[in-house]
């Protein structure tokens, strides 16, 4: 009895066992060498966390002022991307002690995730566990790791198997296509972490969303409850869009780096050549077997949409030209490649259930075995990647490289960032018509110039105060950044129309002797009462789920999301 017992439990959670394991071996080069991978966007969100982290330990909340990082200059990052996915990794920073630690753990728990929720995506289309685990590590494999860079095309991959969940269901279910919950709960989350995002996941969900209205049994309820998830999305991420609409409205700022978009895109390199031929003979068997399976070609037919548009197939270079402004802003076209990926698995797990249906058994194997071969180049080439950023990172002996190795491990994170200007320019208030190289050059010179002659100290209620000697009474920049909301109190008399650089830095006539500068952000009412329906809406929609969930369970009506 023990042992059927035993055997059951091993049946249901063994893919989840195999999940785990694949995410150790990913990082256990790096863990072997004990190495924190600091290159990219990584200086740029580890200060994002580590501002979060300080903020709880020292239970002094700033949500728009940033005051422990980005060199302590008042810069708002966080207020304007992913807030409380900065508090939340600030806390296990908090927990785990170090940037080591914290890299490994969330390297760990990303690539975890985002197979398991490719896993669920295949076993809803195919009900075969050993395909859809195959499938899941697979993905696993071929998306970027989190440590190699800490971009966030990494979470994006680690959340769309879940939003494209949502998008099978919708042309899979005709009787209740969306559960307004479960897609108001998933679109809430990625609004939480990362704005980019959620565009790209609309963009994904339309197609399954018309697909879905055409075959569903009642189209009037499809669009209702389609309003009821848009509806509490909107309340769960209340503070999101107070952010977003401050950011364009109220001030003007700097957007990213220019870069070129033909540059951005993908290349075949980004696949191992057995990947390349698999999908390849994904996309001639669904050309063959269209009309056998209308999921198959549809999931197939966006991802090869998907698929041209993230590489240099597609004209880049023409539409920088028409709307330079995405070389600011989007960027980078491979980033919809997060898109293409989890598409193509799908659909080829589907062929391969198709597949091993017949009954044939050397097929059958030659299926499993054809998929596990994905895996091992996919894997390898993934190990390689993460083994060339462990053994490079700090390659170089130089003092400052050094010092980085030993702040990695320190326990006291922000040794990290001593020294460290961060060189992007997002968020930093315009007010000269520049453009943003320039910005960060100004916004770098002035630190260089000035940061050493400054003393911090962060204050109750997220004030930030900066103090120096002045040995003559002259106009000086410091190194703070005002916005139009931000408020500076220099020698303990509020200034008014200061006059400001470039980037929005002060420039102010300095005493003899002592000053004292404090710098606030003063939030608006409006923005207080819509975080407070956002908290709320987070705990009401949560417990709600969690209750419908294990209603359903009960009534033995429960569905894989």
């Amino acid at each position: 009895m023990i042992n059927k017992k035993v055997e059951g439990i091993l049946k249901k959670i063994w893919p989840y066992l195999v999940f785990i394991v694949v995410a150790i071996l990913l990082v256990s080069y790096q863990i072997q060498k004990h190495t924190t991978i600091v290159v990219a966007d990584s200086y740029f969100h580890f200060s994002r966390f580590y501002d979060a982290a300080e903020q709880i330990k020292n239970h002094n909340f700033s949500y728009f002022q940033m005051n422990y990082s980005f060199n302590q200059t008042g810069r708002i990052i966080n207020g304007f991307y992913g807030p409380f996915f900065a508090y939340l990794m600030g806390g296990l920073l908090l927990l785990v002690k170090n940037w080591f630690n914290f890299q490994i753990i969330t390297t760990f728990l990303i690539s975890l995730i985002s197979s398991v929720g490719m896993y669920l995506c295949s076993k809803k289309v195919t009900n075969n566990t050993i395909i859809s685990t195959l499938v899941g590590i697979i993905y696993m494999s071929q998306v970027k790791l989190w440590s190699s860079g800490s971009t966030f095309t990494s979470i994006s991959s680690m959340l769309v198997p879940f939003v494209l969940l949502c998008g099978i269901r919708m042309v899979t279910n005709h009787e209740k296509p969306i559960n307004w919950i479960q897609l108001a709960l998933i679109m809430g989350i990625v609004s939480q972490i990362h704005v980019l995002s959620i565009v790209l996941f609309i963009i994904l969900l339309l197609p399954f969303f018309i697909g879905g209205l055409v075959k569903a049994k009642s189209k009037s309820r499809m669009w209702l409850d389609l309003l009821f998830a848009v509806l509490i999305t909107f309340l769960l991420t209340a503070n999101i869009w107070f952010s977003l609409c401050y950011a364009k409205l109220g001030e003007n700022l700097f957007n990213p780096i220019s870069t070129s978009m033909t540059g951005g895109a993908i290349s075949l390199r980004r696949f191992t050549i057995l990947t390349i031929i698999v999908y390849l003979i994904q996309l001639v068997y669904v050309i063959i077997h269209w009309k056998k399976s209308f999921l198959n070609s549809f999931i197939t037919s966006l991802a090869v949409v998907f698929g041209v548009l993230s590489t240099k197939i597609f004209p880049w270079r023409l539409i920088q030209q028409h709307f330079p402004i995405l070389k600011e802003t989007f960027q980078y076209p491979r980033r919809i490649s997060v898109l293409f990926i989890p598409l193509i698995l799908i659909a080829l797990g589907i062929t391969a259930n198709e597949i091993v249906k017949k009954d044939n058994r050397e097929i059958s194997v030659g299926v499993i075995v054809l998929l596990s071969l994905v895996f091992l180049s996919s894997y390898n080439r993934t190990i390689r990647l993460n083994s060339f950023y462990t053994v490079n990172t700090f390659m170089l002996n130089t003092e400052e490289n050094h010092r980085q190795i030993a702040a990695v491990r320190s326990k006291n994170p922000g040794e990290l960032f001593v020294k460290k200007i961060i060189t992007e320019p997002d968020y930093l208030p315009k007010y000269k018509n520049i453009s943003s190289r320039k910005a960060i050059r100004v916004y770098s010179k002035t630190l260089k110039d000035s940061n050493s002659r400054f003393k911090h100290k962060v204050l109750s209620k997220g004030r930030l105060e900066i103090s120096w000697k002045g040995k003559s009474l002259k106009e000086i920049t410091l190194p703070l950044v005002i916005y139009k909301r931000s408020q500076l109190i220099l020698n303990g008399k509020q200034v008014g129309n200061v006059h400001k650089n470039a980037v929005g830095m002060p420039r102010v006539k300095q005493l003899v002797g002592k000053n004292v500068a404090i710098l606030s952000f003063k939030t608006t009412f409006l923005f207080k009462m819509l975080i407070t329906i956002a908290i709320l809406s987070w705990i009401i929609i949560s417990v709600s789920g969690i209750s419908f969930t294990i209603k359903e369970r009960r009534n033995g009506k429960s569905e894989v999301l």
